[in-house]
């Protein structure tokens, strides 16, 4: 999902896309890879969230949270 105005810090203060039209393959496979090694070294079972930001190119991790979506290995 990628936000294409910058309305609000908040998910729901912008309108967004899916899937995103503006972010490069190259940045969104960056994206992905950054996702799959956060769960795999939280040890993260199910769903989580996690939020980014693009600048430059630049992939930047502004918050991982399992919620209550996921579960963390004990």
């Amino acid at each position: 999902m990628e936000h294409i105005e910058e309305a609000g810090i908040h998910s729901g203060d912008s309108a967004c896309s899916i899937p995103p039209y503006t972010l490069t393959e190259d940045v969104v496979g960056r994206i992905r890879e950054h996702t799959r090694s956060l769960a795999l070294r939280l040890g993260v079972r199910g769903l989580m969230n996690v939020q980014f930001a693009v600048k430059d190119q630049l992939v930047y991790v502004l918050e991982v949270n399992r919620g209550r979506a996921g579960r963390f290995r004990s």
